[in-house]
């Protein structure tokens, strides 16, 4: 069980850890973990259950080792990567690096395990998983997935790195900076992975940029900051809409593949805007803690989240599974721990999820046709 006492700390150590994860350690310290894992929610709603389990932190989770965050390549062969904080046992709160894992998604064995020596507050793999963007508070370190082998590091002077996504070919990466509650302090930088020089800057984020995604053509690119998405024109670097939302960070973001959709995800909120008019879609209901991570289906289809919910007095993670064209939703999976990442694994391949204890969870597309026709 974490101890409040790190949670309380880890506000004011020197190295600190992202927002969210302080908000999740906190919400599990304040109600301690609920151990049922896959129980029924009240009614008639099925649960599915993951088909295979792996361990990211290799039987070694505790209250000083955490999932961060989980990202896929989009082609083959297909690599998850995990990145795992490790916190000082000496000085409680303060973070004394990160253990980043890749697997093979195929085989579903481990490929290499790189050591950082600093906070690393997210993660991109390249497109064709052969390079992985990872992030730290003052740069980011772009490695060979293969050999471990740095290649070039981006550095930004001034807000604190929180966030970074690759372009669709591979040959860009966007960085989102800001230092929260700061107006419009946050700002995108789009860099040529190449030559390492900037392209181009986009500010006037409210209080950092939180989460991006690009859309599937690598046109579009959105960005997430404090109740509020900007979506950007690339090429030119045109602001194209602004979304306001009522809650807080917005901490993930997700473009349909089909172009028509882009889902925010933040504090008891998960919403769907139509990116031809500009207006909110429709807002997934019943929600009630945060929702960290949105991933869309490769038919855009099925809409996975990945947060917590609490239940009277107990705190769970769970995943659920939307139909979005029935609009309707099932819980697939809780858990005693939140779920910080959720992601498809390509065409007719299922579902994979990343829990804070670790466990990367795999559900099958036979379970998601299954819940499809409970659900009609």
């Amino acid at each position: 069980m974490v101890n409040f006492d790190v949670w309380r700390k880890c506000k004011h150590a020197q190295t600190r850890l992202s927002v969210s994860l302080l908000i999740v350690i906190g919400l599990f310290a304040l109600s301690g973990f609920d151990q049922s894992t896959e129980q029924d929610e009240v009614g008639a709603i099925p649960s599915l259950h993951p088909t295979v389990v792996l361990d990211a932190l290799e039987g070694q989770a505790s209250q000083n080792r955490f999932l961060r965050s989980l990202t896929l390549s989009s082609s083959e062969p297909l690599i998850v990567a995990t990145a795992s904080s490790v916190l000082s046992s000496v000085h409680p709160g303060k973070v004394e690096g990160t253990e980043i894992t890749l697997w093979d998604l195929r085989t579903r064995k481990l490929l290499r395990t790189l050591k950082v020596d600093e906070d690393v507050v997210s993660l991109a793999l390249s497109p064709n998983g052969q390079l992985i963007a990872v992030a730290c508070v003052g740069e980011v370190r772009l490695l060979e997935t293969g050999s471990g082998k740095l290649v070039r590091v981006l550095r930004h002077r001034g807000s604190r790195i929180v966030c970074v996504a690759f372009g669709f070919d591979g040959k860009s990466l966007a960085v989102g900076y800001g230092l929260p509650l700061e107006t419009d302090s946050g700002e995108i930088e789009l860099w040529d992975i190449q030559t390492g020089e900037r392209i181009r800057t986009l500010t006037g984020h409210k209080g950092g940029v939180y989460s991006i995604a690009f859309s599937s053509d690598g046109k579009t690119l959105a960005a997430g900051s404090l109740g509020e998405i900007r979506v950007w024109e690339v090429e030119k670097g045109r602001l194209v809409h602004v979304f306001q939302t009522a809650s807080r960070e917005v901490y993930s973001l997700a473009f349909s593949p089909d172009g028509r959709w882009l889902a925010t995800a933040s504090y008891r909120e998960l919403k769907l805007w139509n990116l031809s008019t500009g207006q909110l879609h429709q807002e997934l209901a019943g929600f009630n803690d945060w929702v960290h991570s949105v991933a869309f289906s490769p038919d855009s289809r099925w809409l996975a989240s990945g947060g917590i919910r609490r239940e009277g007095s107990a705190v769970f993670g769970e995943l659920r599974l939307w139909n979005l064209q029935t609009g309707q939703w099932q819980r697939i999976w809780k858990g005693s721990m939140p779920v910080m990442s959720v992601a498809f694994r390509g065409q007719h391949a299922g579902l994979i999820g990343g829990s804070l204890d670790g466990r990367i969870l795999f559900f099958s597309v036979e379970e998601m046709q299954s819940s499809e026709e409970t659900s009609r």
